[in-house]
């Protein structure tokens, strides 16, 4: 089935492209921010986070892989370089085009990316609904297990005080976001 909803995108008109421009990447985190809406889970909003896309896409460590179908922006995929290997973040289409393979047309695209830079992998990432990970299963890829993280306390005492913060606060994460952004835009 991938392999035929691959080859059906690719007869379907569309166009791959990065976004560059601010404009562009707003446009594009749109899909991503409407397709959470749409399939039920949460991002962060543009807002809160357009600095940090702009700075990676300027200092060429992050990619948004747009979609273009009519000239308008149908899906991207936000995506990192670094390990000599593309690695997926979050990405988003546009529904209202189902028969389009978005989805499938982008990942292929990067996989071709991927192939043409001479890098053994690429990270479509695990891990999603039990569809994401059956469209993830459909390019054929293995999971590779990466060793776990490694820690080294440097300051017990201080660490003890994150520990006790951090568990505390966790649970009023979004509350805490919301009261600091509105201080950060007073302060402006």
């Amino acid at each position: 089935n991938t392999q035929r909803n691959i080859a059906k995108s690719y007869k379907s008109n569309l166009e791959f492209a990065f976004a560059y421009s601010h404009n562009e990447i707003e446009e594009a985190y749109k899909c991503i921010e409407n397709n959470a809406l749409q399939q039920g889970y949460s991002v962060r909003d543009f807002n809160s986070f357009k600095k940090t896309l702009f700075g990676l896409v300027e200092k060429k460590q992050g990619l948004i892989a747009v979609c273009k179908y009519q000239n308008k922006i149908v899906g991207c995929l936000f995506l990192v370089e670094c390990g000599n290997r593309f690695t997926y973040i979050s990405g988003g289409i546009d529904r209202n085009y189902p028969d389009l393979k978005i989805g499938h047309f982008l990942h292929q695209k990067m996989i071709d990316l991927s192939i043409d830079k001479g890098y053994q992998q690429y990270d479509i990432s695990v891990g999603g609904s039990a569809g994401v990970l059956r469209f993830k299963e459909g390019f054929g890829g293995k999971h590779i297990p990466f060793s776990g993280a490694r820690y080294w306390i440097l300051k017990p005492a201080v660490f003890k005080l994150f520990l006790f913060f951090e568990g505390y606060l966790k649970p009023h994460k979004s509350k805490i976001a919301l009261l600091l952004s509105k201080f950060k835009n007073k302060n402006k």
